[in-house]
Parts: structure tokens; C-alpha cells; sequence
């Protein structure tokens, strides 16, 4: 899951953020596991209609001139646009996290 990446990203760029938060991180998952499952099951779902697998079956990405992957390479313009409407619609819903 994003959340688990962005965490690890936190934990290994700056230490104080484990050791601070180490026990709110643990809780916020625990207490929102439900809801975040939801999240992750919801854009996969979306990523499996409207994106391109690479031949690793990961997730395609077209990358920028400067090496940096910056969109995801939709299966075409239109999968773009209703991914986008899909993915802005259920990010619009009130979902209430615990912290």
C-alpha cells in the first residue's frame, strides 16, 4: 500500500519520525485497517480497468524526458479521463480516519 511505502520513505530520510511516531503509526493502521484496505482495493481496482501492465505485469508509467516516470499510461485517452473522474469521485466521498 502507498501508506506503507510513504512510512518507509519517513522512516529511512528522517529517524525522529520512528521514534516519535512509532506507536501513532501503529495504532493509525490498526484502528483505520478496514478503511485503508478499502482505499488500496478501490484505486486497484480503478489502475486494473484503465492502466497498462509492463511486461513484469506492474503498473506502466511513461516517463518524462529528465528519466522521471510522471502519469500512468492509460490503456487510452478516454481510460484516462474516466479514471481520473473515478478516482476525483470516490476521493470526494467523507471518509472518516481515526488518528
Amino acid at each position: 500500500m502507498a501508506i506503507d511505502q510513504d512510512i518507509v520513505y519517513q522512516v529511512n530520510n528522517f529517524p525522529s519520525f520512528s521514534i516519535f511516531n512509532r506507536e501513532k503509526i501503529k495504532r493509525f493502521k490498526q484502528d483505520n485497517a478496514i478503511r485503508l484496505r478499502i482505499l488500496a482495493d478501490t484505486i486497484n481496482e480503478l489502475m486494473e480497468s484503465h492502466v497498462n501492465k509492463d511486461d513484469n505485469k506492474a503498473f506502466k508509467q511513461i516517463v518524462s524526458p529528465q528519466g522521471m516516470p510522471n502519469r500512468w499510461d492509460f490503456k487510452s485517452p478516454e481510460d484516462g479521463d474516466v479514471f481520473k473522474k473515478e478516482i476525483d469521485s470516490f476521493l470526494a466521498k467523507e471518509i472518516q480516519i481515526d488518528i
